[in-house]
């Protein structure tokens, strides 16, 4: 049996050289993959959300104080007397709905009660004008 030295040096230095080839390869970073312009796409869902939920919650308050007037007039309405302008009314200037403001008025309920409170009135009503609560 003869062996050819330079055929067995080769095979070798093959099985010895696969691993370190491998980490020699592997030695650079990975990169993760990175979405185009994810930032933004990131600041631009935030922004839409923020806005969808002022809106849902401005509706939502609407829709309760529509709601809310209703059965409150419906209940026991009594004629009240404003105490006092609807144009300088704390609220009148920023509320939502400025074709409406509250205001104090005064009002004798029908059990004989008198009553001092805060009613929503059309916002050019004049202080000594009647309105029901």
């Amino acid at each position: 049996m003869t062996r050819r030295s330079g055929e067995d040096h080769d095979a070798r230095q093959e099985r010895t050289a696969g691993p370190s080839a491998l980490v020699a390869a592997s030695a650079q970073p990975a990169q993760a993959p990175q979405l185009p312009r994810g930032g933004l796409v990131l600041l631009a869902a935030w922004t839409l959300a923020v806005v969808v939920a002022v809106g849902a919650g401005v509706w939502a308050a609407l829709a309760v104080e529509r709601n809310a007037d209703a059965p409150r007039a419906e209940r026991h309405p009594v004629p009240a007397v404003l105490t006092e302008d609807a144009e300088r009314a704390v609220g009148a200037a920023d509320d939502s709905d400025s074709d409406r403001a509250w205001v104090t008025a005064r009002w004798t309920a029908a059990d004989g009660t008198k009553h001092t409170g805060l009613s929503r009135v059309d916002s050019d009503s004049k202080a000594g004008s009647t309105t029901r609560v």
